[in-house]
């Protein structure tokens, strides 16, 4: 992550820098390590929580990097279906 990050270039927009930052192998390398993760954490009641933070934040930006996708591809329908999928603050996640 501290690599990616170091390595991008920081012009642009959030848009532009999630997009330079978490390439597809960031992300997929990212996932592989929360999947690891949430089986480790399971039955672990300090551990469960704090992981399950970390799967809500990850499918947020899944579904925010979707959206823009969308966005840049002048889909503005599939842009704000894709919206839905995002989470605001005080927003609650679904059990």
């Amino acid at each position: 992550m501290e690599q990616a990050i170091e390595e991008t270039s920081w012009l642009g927009n959030e848009d532009h820098v999630l997009a330079n930052v978490y390439t597809p192998e960031l992300v997929r390398t990212l996932e592989q390590h929360l999947n690891n993760a949430e089986k480790l954490a399971r039955g672990n009641a300090v551990a469960e929580p704090h992981v399950l933070g970390d799967r809500v934040t990850f499918d947020h930006l899944r579904a925010y990097q979707a959206m823009v996708r969308a966005e840049n591809d002048a889909d503005f329908a599939e842009a704000a279906r894709r919206r839905s999928g995002c989470w605001t603050c005080g927003s609650r996640r679904p059990p």
